[in-house]
C-alpha cells in the first residue's frame, strides 16, 4: 500500500505519522475488506446459480409430469 503513504505527504502530515497511519490501516483493512480475487470468485459462483436453479426447476416439472397418474405409488 505504497500509494497510500503518498496521499498523507500531500497534505504535509510527517513521514513517521505516515507510516503509523499506514500500518494501522493495514492492520485494519483485512477486518472489511476482502480481496479481489475473493469478491471474483464468489461473484462467479453467483452467476452460475441461476442457471443451475432453472435447469432444477425444470428438472422438478419434469419428474412432476411424469408421475401424474401414479398417485398410487405415493
Amino acid at each position: 500500500m505504497d500509494w497510500l503513504k503518498v496521499l498523507p505527504k500531500k497534505v504535509g502530515i510527517e513521514d513517521i505519522k505516515v507510516d503509523e497511519i499506514v500500518g494501522d490501516i493495514n492492520k485494519e483493512v483485512p477486518k472489511y475488506l476482502i480481496p479481489k480475487d475473493k469478491y471474483n470468485e464468489v461473484l462467479e459462483a453467483k452467476k452460475q446459480l441461476g442457471p443451475d436453479i432453472k435447469e432444477r426447476y425444470k428438472q422438478l416439472n419434469d419428474l412432476g409430469d411424469k408421475v401424474k397418474g401414479n398417485e398410487e405409488l405415493g
